[in-house]
């Protein structure tokens, strides 16, 4: 009980994956939520290593547009804010690095849902600047 009060480590910033699918590229009886485990030989921590997707749309279809589904997939506090000290939001160097730093989302949701990736409508990469 008294290691409560000790303060927890500190852990890494997040990535976010926001995407609008088109529903035929999703199975019809399509679970909530995934987690997509790349290598379990892996800690549980190592950056990239444990996606979490969550497909809402398909528990309420009002939440994406008639045909289309939306899903949201992150790496929870396991990327390494340093790597993104001091870019500009607005640099082609910063544009990379977003796109690089979320291969891992994109291939979790190829993992958990084959053809996702050629099917989607819109793409929205957050990094540890944004989180959008």
């Amino acid at each position: 009980r008294s290691n409560w009060k000790s303060k927890p480590p500190e852990c890494g910033s997040f990535m976010h994956l926001h995407l609008g699918l088109k529903a035929e590229a999703l199975p019809s009886e399509m679970p909530l939520h995934y987690s997509v485990i790349r290598d379990w030989e892996e800690p549980i921590d190592a950056t990239g290593n444990v996606v979490i997707i969550s497909v809402p749309s398909v528990v309420n279809p009002a939440l994406a547009p008639p045909g289309r589904h939306c899903l949201h997939a992150y790496l929870a506090a396991t990327e390494p804010f340093e790597l993104w000290k001091g870019l500009d939001r607005r640099s082609p160097e910063y544009a990379q690095l977003k796109r690089q730093r979320a291969q891992p989302l994109f291939e979790a949701v190829e993992r958990a849902v084959p053809g996702a990736c050629e099917n989607i409508d819109l793409e929205l990469i957050g990094s540890p600047l944004t989180h959008a």
